[in-house]
């Protein structure tokens, strides 16, 4: 029997009349700020190996994507304070430039933190939003398993599994636009109200495209997994529990939708274009998608990261080709059990329906194109392997959509604990609640993570910081170390100046001749190569006036006036450069300084 209209008339099932709408609390806010405050609490045991030093500390294990986050962070709000364009940019890989659009430029969160940024530095802001966004998950999570709950206390088991599960906590390693998963559970709210006349169509469908708007200035990969996880779910209502849908319900939803395109296009059209069509479009992944599937094992094989690991499974974990920041499938056994179990037992009721029918699907194409087992490629095709070649879909990474994994999961935990709680006869219901809260710590104990180990980044030196001294305002500047995707130091330090000067190479997502993308667009130019090689503490070549050629070609091309070297590079760098450029650097706020004659 159903228990609740899904896109007909106002909900009126125990999931349904006690929700909450903005405008209307009939529940009143302590649950929010009860959740909020456990949410708080457990972000700080997190990460507390980072306060204290909010400016100084990142998350250990990705540093290169942490500081090209930070990057971003501040590249955000100076260029929009400067009049400049914040998503096509030669700040970066000058003079060809960066588009935004194609790379995860954040420029949503940029612009909110831009307090925090420009007074505290940009890693003190990433450290902020990473801290505030796990801790907003389980909130903004809350309204969405109050539609499959009843009970407050059986929504927040479900909102904490989903906002601290394994996926939004692996992406902490230096994923900081997939850690943010606050909006896809307002998107799925505010799908579900229009759907059911919760929520008026003028107002739900603006909530809708603002949501959209802000996710595809997040993460547009969460977004696209939020628009095809809805789309999935009222299709499998469409399919299981036709009767459900009326034409009154479903001419409500379109119009909200409609209200919410034309908010997100305004918003997002120019954006958009500039991506499909603007300077420097491309296609296709730049990864290779087979290192990005998730292994069968990993359901339920735990990393390091978690208090109940073993030395086996955090070796399994670690060899995971992805890498650590990728291994998101892992749910435990207890809760995978829970969640199918669920799901089958509940089967009339259409909200477990819609739960596991998501779930299992989104697990399927997690898996990727091909079955991985135990760390070795069966070489079984999967659904995903048709998909993948599909526009969009091919930009997607599979493992990744672990993320709509968990919250089905978590979903399915809700309605498990909030059915126990109320199951039994009259002898049995004193004792309901205490199993259904033991079978929520059953399911959440294995989720229990370890505080986050923390490395110290190294100072900025002074040069920087004061740029404008020693640097023409908006110039070129060769830095060394060149920055690629592997050696972003670099990065840091063009932030720190303030973004006051452009620079070649960098780590973004570029066109290859024929557009395909690739990490690094078509590739640094001979010089750098040469240049990267020696930084990495390769044989240095002699300098031959072909190879001086070369140079002086390649800073033509960046129109560069000067190269800065800073500290950690190969000490051979310096007399290498020292050759080809025909003069000795001068010493300045803890660099090495070329300036270039006649530039």
């Amino acid at each position: 029997m159903e228990k609740a209209d899904a896109v007909a008339a106002p909900a009126s099932g125990p999931a349904g009349a006690r929700g909450w709408v903005p405008g209307h609390i009939t529940r009143g806010v302590r649950p929010y700020l009860v959740l909020a405050a456990v949410s708080v609490l457990i972000a700080l045991y997190l990460t507390w190996h980072l306060l204290g030093g909010l400016g100084q500390r990142m998350i250990a294990g990705n540093p290169d994507d942490v500081r090209l986050f930070e990057w971003y962070l501040e590249h955000g709000p100076q260029a929009v304070l400067h009049g400049r364009n914040p998503l096509y940019f030669t700040t970066m890989n000058a003079p060809a430039g960066v588009n935004g659009m194609w790379n995860t430029s954040m420029l949503f969160p940029a612009l909110l933190l831009a307090p925090v940024t420009l007074l505290a530095g940009p890693l003190a802001a990433y450290n902020v939003a990473f801290i505030a966004g796990l801790a907003a998950g389980p909130v903004c999570a809350f309204p969405l398993m109050r539609r499959f709950a009843a009970r407050d206390w059986a929504a927040a088991a479900g909102a904490l599994a989903f906002g601290f599960s394994p996926a939004v906590l692996a992406a902490g390693l230096g994923h900081l636009n997939l850690a943010l998963t606050a909006l896809m559970p307002v998107m799925m709210v505010a799908v579900y109200d229009l759907a059911t006349g919760r929520r008026r169509v003028l107002t739900g469908g603006i909530v809708l495209g603002l949501a959209a708007t802000a996710e595809l200035f997040t993460s547009e990969e969460v977004l696209f997994q939020a628009g095809l996880a809805i789309m999935t779910a009222l299709v499998l209502l469409a399919v299981t529990a036709p009767r459900l849908i009326t034409a009154a319900g479903a001419a409500r939803l379109a119009r909200g939708v409609g209200i919410a395109l034309a908010v997100f296009g305004v918003l997002s059209g120019a954006a958009l274009w500039l991506q499909l069509w603007g300077p420097l479009h491309q296609h296709g992944s730049p990864f290779t998608l087979s290192y990005f599937e998730a292994d069968l094992h990993g359901f339920y094989l735990p990393s390091h990261m978690f208090w109940l690991s073993t030395p086996g499974s955090s070796a399994f974990a670690a060899a995971y080709g992805g890498g650590p920041a990728e291994y998101l499938a892992y749910l435990g056994i207890p809760l995978l059990a829970v969640a199918v179990t669920t799901g089958l037992l509940r089967i009339g009721d259409w909200r477990a329906r819609v739960l596991l029918g998501t779930g299992l699907l989104f697990a399927v194409f997690s898996l990727g194109g091909t079955l991985l087992d135990g760390g070795r490629q069966t070489g079984v095709r999967l659904p995903w392997a048709i998909a993948e070649h599909w526009p969009l879909f091919g930009n997607a990474l599979p493992d990744r959509f672990a993320f709509v994994v968990a919250l089905a999961a978590a979903g399915l935990l809700a309605l498990a604990v909030d059915w126990m709680a109320g199951s039994g006869g009259p002898a049995a219901r004193p004792l309901a609640p205490v199993l259904a809260g033991a079978l929520a710590v059953v399911c959440l104990v294995p989720l229990a993570p370890r505080p986050y180990p923390v490395s110290t980044e190294a100072p900025v030196p002074s040069f920087f910081t004061a740029a404008g001294r020693w640097l023409p305002a908006g110039s070129a500047v060769l830095l060394l170390p060149y920055p690629t995707a592997t050696d972003t130091v670099p990065l840091t330090w063009q932030a720190a100046a303030g973004m006051a000067f452009r620079m070649p190479g960098g780590y973004f997502i570029g066109p290859a001749p024929g557009g395909q993308a690739y990490i690094g667009g078509p590739g640094p130019l001979p010089a750098a190569t040469t240049l990267i090689q020696v930084g990495q503490g390769g044989a240095v070549p002699a300098v031959t006036p072909q190879l001086r050629a070369e140079f002086w070609q390649a800073m033509s091309y960046w129109r560069a006036t000067a190269i800065v070297l800073g500290p950690g590079a190969a000490p051979a760098l310096a007399g290498f450069v020292g050759q080809l450029a025909q003069q000795a650097p001068r010493r300045a706020g803890g660099v090495l300084l070329w300036r270039l004659p006649g530039r």
